[in-house]
């Protein structure tokens, strides 16, 4: 009788899962990476290995050397023909929906190259998926020094000050609240997010003046306070919210908490200065 042989196993990646626990299969750390998630794009920048960036996202346009970049994809996923096109041996999805690992796998199927997803909704999260991009491109050791802030800041968080309502879109107004980054992000910087929902969701006029939030957070990519209280005062229904009259608004950066990366440490940071304004009023 003959023997039967097992076909030689294939050995497991020692690199580390994505956040969808999917294995990566990386023989050595990639050369060639193409991105969507300008969070990711920008700690590449900052672990030193941008020459090994070749393919961004349309949002991905910072720092301002990222925007020289080819573009392959948006936020609703990859263009095929032009990341094909590029021949990376990574490709790294980041966003706090891209946990369809069905999606991802058909992805890298397509495009011939592992398919990363990092899809952190807190700062915890953030910290760690910065040390897996590293540990992907090795440069693990840049990677945790890049991630220590982040864990500093989370282990620090303050009391809540006050409560708030952040604004992610006006017309129709959503909100972001429990198991999102920006919420996350507005409680460590020393308020209550006061949105009752989980992920970003649609907002009631209705059941915002009803909660009656102490402050009104927007982050936008135009940050002129004066402007945009402005707007709000004038807006018909936004202008009835007290925090709106009273001025309690408060302007910021919206890449310093939308975008999960380092970056979110001066976020927070300047979301706790602002909290101090409003300690025991």
């Amino acid at each position: 009788m003959l023997r039967q042989t097992k076909p030689p196993e294939t050995p497991k990646s020692t690199f580390p899962a994505d956040d969808v626990n999917r294995a990566i299969p990386l023989e050595k750390p990639a050369q060639r990476v193409a991105v969507i998630g300008p969070g990711a794009t920008e700690t590449i920048f900052q672990l030193g290995l941008e020459n090994r960036l070749v393919g961004r996202d349309q949002i991905s346009d910072y720092p301002q050397a990222a925007q020289k970049i080819p573009i392959i994809g948006n936020y609703t996923g990859p263009f095929y023909e032009k990341i094909v096109a590029v021949h990376p041996d990574l490709m790294i999805m980041q966003g706090e929906t891209w946990n369809n690992a069905a999606r991802l796998n058909e992805i890298s199927q397509k495009i011939h190259a592992p398919v990363a997803a990092l899809t952190a909704t807190n700062l915890h999260g953030v910290a760690e998926d910065i040390r897996k991009i590293g540990a992907w491109l090795g440069a693990g050791e840049k990677a945790e020094q890049l991630a220590a802030p982040l864990d500093a800041l989370n282990k620090t968080a303050p009391k809540p000050a006050a409560t708030a309502f952040v604004e992610i879109a006006r017309a129709p107004l959503w909100t972001a609240g429990d198991d999102t980054l920006v919420g996350d992000a507005v409680n460590l910087g020393g308020f209550k997010n006061v949105a009752n929902v989980t992920g970003y969701k649609q907002f009631s006029m209705e059941s915002l003046l009803a909660l009656n939030p102490d402050v009104y957070i927007v982050p936008t990519d135009n940050p002129d306070a004066a402007k945009v209280l402005s707007s709000l005062q004038h807006d018909p229904q936004l202008g009835k919210l007290p925090a709106v009259k009273a001025g309690h608004v408060i302007v910021i950066d919206g890449d310093l908490l939308l975008r999960p990366g380092t970056r979110l440490v001066e976020g927070i940071t300047k979301l706790r200065g602002a909290a101090r304004k409003y300690e025991k009023q």
